[in-house]
């Protein structure tokens, strides 16, 4: 294991990395809350950056306090997913037009205008604007077909307008059906690796990454009122000292959930000293918050564009 008086680097397998080697790096730090006020883009997603000679010990420069630093192998199955909350919404044109007359009433009275006047012409305009959208002869036999179907649930005939009208007339009325954007979501991000320890060097390097990932997703314990939130992840696709110059950057995460699986093998086996001579550590991380526009820069510290986030 690598220290020095900042920085604790774990890796697997505990090897030499070269200026073309490519390999996951998790950093693990204290988290970074917004607050209540979120401007901009988010300030937590600095990638930590490495200094890197080849043939030498990395050593990681960043603003976080004694962060700790997991270097594993590329995951064999690496993909990314990116979605938006849409859902489906529908006005029909009666409920439009009554809509589109009362907001423009209210922008209307309150301009210049104190409350209570404001809203004593808001109400005057407002009936003469409903009872505009009442007198067409289609809005009284909608809401002729509305009073119907509100008599005949009575014995429990559990008709709509809609279906009242569509049975007399063949028409509905129309929904103007439209996508509209509603929510934002968190991206999840799952890996898989298979660590068999060569030797005893590598065995307890094996154990301490364990140990770190099952230590730092923990809550903290303050007191019986409070507790203090698990580490933070900052993960990176990395070449050598640089970022991977092709593959997807990430937001910092929590790490949701962890297993790791001490027989990968399917039967149990052990060295000397108890080390399992195959695991499976699978852990799934999910980002803090949500991927923005304002996130996709221009350039990145190498002069060259990835795939973005």
């Amino acid at each position: 294991m690598a220290n020095d008086t900042s920085y604790e680097i774990l890796r697997y397998p505990y090897e030499i990395i070269g200026d073309k080697t490519d390999y996951l790096q998790i950093a693990v730090v204290d988290l970074k809350p917004n607050g209540l006020v979120n401007e901009g883009a988010s300030q937590r997603n600095a990638v930590v950056s490495t200094a890197f000679s080849a043939g030498t010990n990395l050593s990681p420069k960043t603003a976080y306090t004694n962060p700790q630093f997991i270097i594993l192998p590329m995951p064999s199955n690496i993909q990314d997913g990116n979605s938006v909350g849409y859902s489906d919404d529908s006005l029909n044109g009666f409920a439009a037009a009554a809509l589109g007359t009362i907001t423009r009433g209210l922008d209307e009275s309150a301009q210049g205008a104190d409350i209570t006047s404001a809203l004593g012409d808001f109400f005057s305009k407002g009936n003469k604007a409903l009872n505009d959208v009442v007198t067409d002869p289609r809005a009284r036999q909608a809401i002729n077909r509305y009073f119907a179907s509100e008599a005949v649930n009575i014995f429990g005939a559990n008709v709509t307008p809609q279906q009242l009208l569509s049975r007399e007339t063949g028409q509905i009325f129309n929904p103007n059906m439209e996508l509209l954007f509603n929510n934002v979501t968190l991206r999840n991000f799952k890996f898989s690796f298979k660590m068999t320890p060569r030797n005893s060097t590598e065995a307890e390097e094996i154990k301490q990454i364990i140990r770190v990932f099952k230590r730092n997703m923990a809550p903290n314990y303050q007191d019986s009122k409070f507790l203090k939130p698990p580490k933070s992840f900052e993960l990176a696709f990395k070449t050598g000292g640089g970022n991977h110059k092709f593959l997807n950057r990430f937001k910092q995460c929590f790490l949701t959930d962890m297993a790791v699986n001490y027989t990968a093998e399917n039967v149990y086996a052990t060295y000397g000293d108890g080390t399992p001579v195959s695991m499976i550590m699978d852990l799934s991380f999910k980002e803090i918050e949500p991927v923005y526009q304002q996130d996709y820069a221009d350039t990145n510290e190498e002069g060259k564009l990835g795939v973005g986030f």
